[in-house]
């Protein structure tokens, strides 16, 4: 899209990161503590902020429009996923870059490994396996994922050809420890069952499910329980795959995971649960090999620690003629 003085105030930018720069934080604390206030570098003030990537992006690309940055754990990227869908449904806007972005620092690292969240948990090789019986752990994952939404009418002027549209979102919690998966199934089901009834949709209308499985013990194991329970009355099961597998947990990887749904419900395809040999329930995972299906609608999953849930529903449009 051109950015131009007619359209700016239309264009923004909504950010989920979990963290922020923690490298830079690290940088900036580092000098404070060793070598006093006069010595750190200002410069460094203004990027240790969470809004900090969203600021640079606008300034640099001229948007005018909603600027926001959202902080909630591991949901951060799904979360602003959703505000940026909520400001383009109000008409406020027309086109928000959205997503999440955290980066592998070290201050990072080493609050995994103190809080004993990394691979090996247990014996066994350092691995990523969500959904696995032998699953020991996550994999520290970054990465920035941004996805570009924009209503219909907009996009149909600019003669662009959707990838896919997002038809529901939902959000919930449920009670549990700071740095704890939730132990039970009730908040799963509850804001899936919001965003598929904002999606104006139903269970049976699900093809896929990308889960928020990252191979942690608790997560997997009752993300898994909720899907058995959400789809039992489902005459053809979703299939189910976690991207963790493969690109680790990266906190605000909910960015990442949009892309590559979006992608994946373009090419008619389902990537492989990377690492997925012994299936702790016996549902329908995406295994071995990927899998050629054409998706209508797909639930994208957003589970973080400190029990809070956002689900979001793609739904194809290649053949829709007209949207809102």
């Amino acid at each position: 899209m051109q950015i131009t003085q007619e359209n700016r105030d239309r264009v923004g930018i909504v950010l989920g990161t979990a963290f922020g720069a923690t490298d830079v934080t690290l940088q900036f604390a580092g000098t404070l503590l060793t070598e006093g206030p006069a010595f750190v570098n200002p410069i460094l003030v203004p990027n240790t902020v969470m809004n900090a990537p969203a600021g640079h992006t606008s300034i640099e690309l001229g948007f005018r429009g909603v600027n926001t940055t959202v902080t909630h754990f591991a949901v951060s990227a799904e979360i602003a996923i959703a505000y940026a869908v909520a400001e383009i449904r109000r008409g406020t806007a027309d086109f928000v870059l959205t997503g999440g972005v955290d980066i592998l620092s070290k201050f990072y690292y080493e609050a995994l490994t103190k809080f004993h969240s990394l691979s090996p948990q247990n014996e066994g090789p350092e691995a990523c396996r969500p959904f696995d019986e032998d699953r020991n752990g996550t994999i520290a994952g970054e990465g920035c994922g941004i996805i570009c939404l924009e209503s219909w009418e907009s996009a149909m002027a600019r003669g662009r050809k959707p990838y896919c549209e997002i038809k529901g979102t939902g959000m919930g919690s449920s009670p549990t420890t700071p740095t704890g998966w939730p132990e039970n199934t009730d908040g799963i089901k509850r804001t899936i069952s919001r965003a598929l009834k904002n999606a104006g949709s139903t269970t049976t209308g699900i093809q896929a499910v990308w889960a928020a499985a990252n191979g942690s013990k608790v997560l997997d194991a009752v993300e898994a329980e909720a899907y058995a329970e959400i789809f039992a009355d489902s005459e053809k099961k979703p299939l189910i795959t976690s991207l963790k597998g493969a690109i680790g947990e990266s906190i605000s990887g909910g960015g990442i995971r949009a892309c590559a749904l979006a992608l994946s419900m373009e090419k008619n395809m389902l990537p492989p649960v990377v690492g997925l040999v012994n299936p702790l329930r016996p549902l329908a995972f995406v295994a071995g090999e990927k899998k050629e299906i054409a998706i209508n609608n797909a639930a994208l999953a957003g589970i973080s620690f400190g029990g809070t849930y956002a689900y979001l529903i793609f739904g194809n449009c290649q053949n829709v003629e007209a949207k809102n």
